[in-house]
């Protein structure tokens, strides 16, 4: 018998414990191991932005066009991402309590 994707035996029990599931996976980000394909995809993104940032240099000093609305935009936009991610990190904490977690999550932004 099979519910949703998980092999049940004769009684409905799972093949796997749940003891055997969390061990493979870790539960949280804060205490995860990267494996060699994240440090790849890791030195991949540095990589590519660096690129993206010489091809884009020579044109610094091109004046583009004025956008009032631009800045307010863009600043509502970080303060988002930065509660995202403060949420994200209190939610760490809350988990691990780790006083350097707690640091990150109340580290003043610019």
């Amino acid at each position: 018998m099979t519910v949703r994707g998980v092999n049940l035996g004769e009684r409905g029990e799972a093949d796997e414990t749940m003891a055997a599931v969390t061990e493979r996976t870790p539960a949280l980000l804060a205490t995860a191991t990267p494996s060699k394909g994240d440090r790849r995809l890791a030195l991949a993104a540095i990589l590519a932005s660096a690129a993206c940032f010489a091809l884009m240099a020579p044109f610094a000093r091109v004046p583009t066009l004025r956008i009032p609305a631009f800045v307010p935009a863009y600043e509502s936009a970080l303060a988002m991402a930065d509660l995202i991610t403060a949420v994200i990190l209190f939610g760490q904490f809350a988990a691990l309590r780790r006083l350097s977690i707690l640091a990150a999550a109340l580290a003043p932004r610019s």
